[in-house]
């Protein structure tokens, strides 16, 4: 069985925080797919609406570097997520829901 590269699994955990609209900060992404949080953002390509959901662990906890018209539109009103455990859970469930 083949281990999922890190371009793969930020794919599926873009798709998972879209779909359950949630943000969740670089923290917890770099936990999911190896790394550290500053490099986390190689891996989200294009500062797009769909990549807006990684953000700052800081209050406002918005992404980084991004223009406002580049945000989600429900974004800000969205539940942020900060722990790795939190995501990986979130990722197994929407997994568990696709099966």
């Amino acid at each position: 069985m083949r281990t999922a590269t890190k371009e793969e699994l930020m794919e599926k955990v873009l798709f998972t925080l879209n779909k359950n609209e949630k943000r969740a900060s670089y923290e917890a992404v770099a936990s999911v797919i190896g790394g550290i949080a500053r490099g986390v953002s190689k891996y989200l390509k294009d500062h797009r609406p769909e990549a807006s959901w990684v953000v700052s662990k800081s209050p406002p906890h918005l992404p980084t570097e991004y223009s406002e018209d580049k945000y989600h539109p429900k974004l800000k009103n969205s539940e942020v997520i900060l722990s790795g455990e939190e995501l990986k859970q979130l990722l197994e469930k929407d997994h568990r829901d696709l099966t």
